[in-house]
């Protein structure tokens, strides 16, 4: 029988920075999820660390189909389109 309660990895990725952005945007839709791994995840070393994102077993399914979707958002945008101000130049 499954513990719907248990953490079960729904990613994994070689830094932290990834990762808490995942746990805040499935935060954003009511999905409990936190980064497991951040201290190992930025050791490089012959085994480096991967930084997981974990779920409780219960939002399996809805994690899942919002991490498709969240990995594709950027995609679509049309970076000719977005206005990223002028340059600063350094002193």
């Amino acid at each position: 029988m499954t513990d719907h309660s248990e953490p079960i990895t729904l990613a994994a990725f070689p830094d932290e920075l990834y990762a808490q952005m995942l746990v805040d945007a499935l935060s954003d839709q009511g999905i409990m999820a936190e980064v497991a791994g951040g201290i190992t995840g930025g050791f490089r070393a012959e085994a480096p660390g991967m930084v997981k994102v974990l779920v409780r077993a219960s939002d399996k399914q809805r994690a899942e189909a919002y991490f498709v979707e969240w990995e594709h958002e950027g995609k679509s945008i049309d970076w000719n389109n977005v206005d990223l101000g002028e340059r600063e130049d350094a002193d």
